[in-house]
């Protein structure tokens, strides 16, 4: 039986200690609060989205950014229990639908060259390489995919 997640938009500070959380069991260079609470600050073009359980656990989160004429995904991460349960899928095909619900042509993110799961997940969903970020991240050095899917391309899944 496959699981099913309600995906909500965080619009206040309640849930950002959770996210902290998730974010710094993903990244070597996680994100602070404080940089949660920008991201709620701008709710014209920045969407923080959750994953939640049935229970109201918050499985996993998004962050996009709505810049003119597509979206950015700045972060996606998932709660070490709920990996390889759907959640990253829910919440990537989420943003494929409010790119189509704002107009948003394509669809850009970066992605650590050696993250095998996220690229196989990304191509599953449509998205294509389309460039390199030479030493992008650090903790270790490490070359981003830039990656592309236009919502033009037929929904995956």
């Amino acid at each position: 039986m496959s699981e099913s997640w309600d995906i909500v938009r965080i619009v206040d500070e309640g849930s950002l200690d959770v996210l902290v959380e998730i974010n710094n069991q993903s990244f070597t260079h996680p994100w602070t609060r404080g940089m949660f609470l920008e991201e709620l600050k701008q709710p014209e073009k920045s969407y923080l989205l959750a994953a939640v359980t049935t229970n109201g656990v918050i499985a996993g989160y998004c962050s996009v950014w709505s810049i003119v004429d597509h979206l950015q995904i700045n972060s996606v991460a998932v709660c070490l229990i709920y990996r390889g349960r759907g959640v990253g899928l829910a919440l990537l095909n989420t943003v494929v639908d409010l790119g189509g619900q704002s107009g948003a042509a394509n669809i850009l993110l970066e992605v650590r060259r050696s993250n095998a799961a996220a690229r196989a997940l990304y191509r599953r969903l449509a998205f294509r390489e389309t460039g390199q970020r030479d030493a992008y991240y650090s903790q270790p050095a490490e070359d981003a995919v830039i990656l592309s899917r236009s919502l033009e391309s037929p929904n995956a899944v």
